[in-house]
């Protein structure tokens, strides 16, 4: 948000603004990877899929919602298998499971504010 304090003269409308900003970068990334899962038997589809969940990893309101949706769908097949009686040994909320690819971009995002000092 530093950087962005030369854009606006008031404090108040630069938070206000960018914190619209990242929401919906935030809840747009995580619905548009959300709706292309849903179309996986389509290789261009399912490519372009892969590439924008990698690409949209340095985005921080991104991992949190796509590791939210990881851990629905994850409790949500949990629940069909204790429905069906059968026990599924995965973890349902293992580190490995829910956040297999968002830990790689915390690095990069602790060096903002080397980067950007104040």
């Amino acid at each position: 948000m530093y950087p962005m304090s030369y854009v606006f003269n008031v404090p108040s409308t630069a938070y206000v603004s960018l914190s619209c900003i990242n929401l919906f970068i935030g809840i747009n990334s995580s619905a548009i990877t959300f709706i292309l899962d849903l179309f996986d038997n389509t290789e261009t589809l399912y490519k372009c899929n892969q590439v924008l969940k990698k690409a949209l990893l340095v985005l921080p309101h991104f991992c949190l919602g796509r590791g939210l949706i990881d851990m629905a769908m994850n409790q949500a097949v949990m629940d069909v298998y204790a429905r069906f009686g059968e026990s599924c040994s995965c973890p349902h909320l293992a580190f490995q499971s829910v956040c297999h690819e968002q830990p790689y971009p915390g690095p990069w995002q602790g060096l903002d504010p080397v980067i950007w000092p104040p």
